[in-house]
């Protein structure tokens, strides 16, 4: 039964996207068509909790079908389905290789599981029988939505939690990793030397904690998922300015923001990036930052007028995240008369978290000399992450090689520094990050792994330049000794 539902969602989340395959390449929607069908059953469970529906197949099943329906009519309008042999041959081998993975994870398998699983379940389990009733909606200022979301599915699937996707997610983001960079270096390397190095690039971050997260039922590998293909796509659509790109950014960044309870900070942080990056009209601005603060907005009000007793997510930090969204919100419209702070809003942005980190430092300095310490012991445990940080800090000197006519590039070396900087000043807010493999912030830093490595494939034309000098240096057969 949970098989035939993941592959369910993989061709439901292809078909949703399809319309938008005259611009973005099959082969990324094949790839990642069983998020997109993710994404919209727990858009549809959101409005089910929302409307006060029974949790049933019934009821999702009329959910679903306006969105069908609309999918419908818009492939037949725009006539999608019209596909060429290669690219039908792309969408057969997606739904072979999910259908087999599928099948494997949903039998018995290993689970990874710490109490925050048990919150997850416990919490979707009592969503999906009793709504939102008082102690669900407070619990969400602990668990964040997305993960207690999913896990609602096992009030209407066979077993006492669900499990399975984790691993069909981890398999996404490696074949989206290797497929994306490849596209990245392709036009500046032979295809199978592009091959070689993305894949290359993409074992870099398989480690055991990699390898645990597959199965770990929590929030942190559907994250990195969606925080990669928000990303990857933000620079494609940073390229090319095709708005198909900026649709499914938009998605995943959406999607991304709900995993944690402290998301919309990382969002807001990407999204102003992105806005600033280049030099955007104010319609593209709109579009690239409201869908988004919208929904973040209406959730966290409701949530700030809703829950009775706030954990991590107290008030406070529910009024600073809703102020927070508000200043996108406002930058966005008023972006007309504020270009010359957009110009230099990404290097402004990386110099206050820089400057926010060492002010945490003066301010509590043995609890943040304690965090930072823990964090570092984290990710040279060779035990846990294996040679993976190191490979990155010998690759992070190829990052350097952005410059400002990559805009695209740029966006995305400055998310990663950004993000980490963010990762060290939020712990200013919270217990000192600990010693051991699930820590937070070790949790957190395998979300950046992969667009660090993105960032590396990025400068693709520069590399072949770096290449080509290393090469240049060496002594030819001709030359005497």
């Amino acid at each position: 039964m949970t098989t035939l539902f993941y592959i369910f969602l993989h061709l439901i989340g292809m078909f949703f996207t399809l319309p938008l395959s005259r611009k973005i390449p099959v082969w990324f929607l094949a790839c990642t068509g069983f998020i997109w069908g993710l994404v919209a059953w727990i858009t549809c469970s959101v409005v089910s909790l929302m409307l006060g529906l029974t949790f049933s197949w019934l009821n999702m099943a009329l959910l679903m079908a306006p969105l069908v329906i609309a999918a419908v009519v818009i492939n037949i309008s725009q006539k999608t389905l019209v596909l060429s042999p290669k690219q039908w041959g792309v969408i057969l081998i997606s739904f072979g290789v999910i259908s087999a993975l599928a099948l494997v994870v949903t039998q018995k398998s290993y689970v990874f599981a710490t109490p925050d699983s048990f919150d997850y379940i416990y919490h979707g389990r009592i969503l999906a029988e009793n709504g939102l009733v008082p102690w669900t909606i407070n619990h969400f200022t602990k668990l964040g939505l997305f993960s207690p979301i999913i896990q609602m599915n096992s009030h209407l699937l066979p077993g006492e939690f669900l499990s399975g996707y984790q691993s069909i997610l981890a398999g996404i983001l490696i074949a989206g990793s290797v497929f994306g960079m490849t596209h990245m270096l392709k036009d500046h390397f032979s295809k199978l030397l592009s091959f070689v190095i993305a894949g290359s690039l993409a074992m870099v971050f398989i480690s055991k904690i990699f390898m645990n997260h597959a199965f770990y039922i929590h929030n942190n590998l559907p994250a990195a998922v969606f925080l990669f293909i928000a990303l990857y796509s933000y620079w494609q659509f940073l390229k090319t300015e095709t708005k198909e790109w900026m649709i499914l950014a938009t998605v995943a960044i959406t999607m991304f923001g709900f995993t944690r309870i402290e998301g919309p900070l990382y969002v807001i942080f990407f999204l102003l990036l992105v806005v600033s990056s280049k030099q955007l009209n104010p319609k593209q601005i709109l579009l690239l930052a409201l869908p988004y603060a919208i929904i973040a907005i209406s959730w966290h009000l409701f949530l700030y007028t809703t829950v009775v007793q706030t954990e991590q997510l107290s008030q406070k930090n529910l009024l600073v995240i809703l102020l927070a969204l508000s200043g996108l919100v406002f930058l966005a419209i008023f972006s007309k008369r504020i270009t010359t702070l957009l110009a230099v809003l990404p290097e402004l942005l990386l110099s206050s978290l820089f400057f926010g980190l060492i002010l945490a430092f003066i301010i509590e300095p043995e609890h943040m000399i304690t965090s930072t310490t823990h964090v570092w012991q984290n990710l040279i445990d060779m035990f846990s992450w294996g040679w993976s940080w190191f490979a990155v800090l010998a690759l992070i000197p190829f990052t350097l090689l952005n410059n400002k006519q990559q805009p695209e590039n740029r966006m995305l070396i400055y998310s990663a520094i950004g993000y980490i900087l963010i990762v060290l000043l939020i712990v200013l807010a919270r217990m000192p990050y600990r010693l051991g493999e699930t820590d937070s912030a070790n949790r957190l830093l395998l979300q950046i792994q992969p667009i660090i490595l993105l960032a590396v494939a990025s400068n693709a034309e520069q590399l072949k330049v770096w290449f080509s000098l290393k090469e240049s240096a060496l002594p030819s057969d001709n030359e005497p000794d």
